[in-house]
């Protein structure tokens, strides 16, 4: 069965606005930062809240931030495909880096660590908190799917993390 594009995006919209206001994810007046990669994910993210802030007569603010870990070869064409979309829909975007925050990037530090997925995962997530706070803003919004979340549960699982299983969700208080 073939489904029209303007069909399947007006289901995936519904979908997510019914989710947001199921959970109470975004209230009146409220400072939304969005973490935005240049991924499909977060760039879908960014269109849905843009999407249903225009919904709800702008009664709440976006701002949206894009992280550069310093991985040469990998980052920048993520940051061109945000800056993009964020001039496209009228969003301020802030681009962050490792290397303006610690003097050195995921590049420099490569060798110290067996993977840089985990460091990066940390460093980029302090990072988002950090802006977050500085910014005064209420919520972080991040493109994270429910694969990334049954991987996140699994690994969890694994190592017996206790302290992280209520942390699982689409709402951390």
């Amino acid at each position: 069965m073939k489904i029209e594009k303007s069909s399947f995006n007006r289901y995936v919209e519904e979908n997510v606005f019914e989710t947001i206001e199921k959970y109470e994810l975004i209230s009146p007046g409220e400072k939304i930062m969005i973490g935005v990669s240049g991924g499909k994910d977060s760039i879908l993210t960014l269109h849905m809240i843009n999407n249903y802030r225009k919904k709800h007569d702008d009664d709440f603010e976006i701002k949206a931030v894009c992280i550069d870990e310093g991985i040469k070869g990998y980052r920048s064409r993520g940051i061109e495909t945000a800056k993009e979309n964020c001039r496209n829909l009228d969003i301020p975007l802030t681009v962050y880096s490792f290397k303006d925050e610690w003097n050195y990037d995921l590049d420099d530090i490569s060798d110290i660590y067996k993977s840089t997925c985990m460091p990066c995962g940390v460093y980029r997530r302090y990072l988002l908190n950090k802006i977050s706070s500085d910014n005064d803003c209420d919520k972080i919004a991040t493109g994270h799917n429910m694969d990334d979340e049954i991987q996140s549960f699994l690994m969890t699982f694994a190592r017996n993390d206790q302290n992280k299983f209520p942390k699982f969700g689409p709402k951390l208080d």
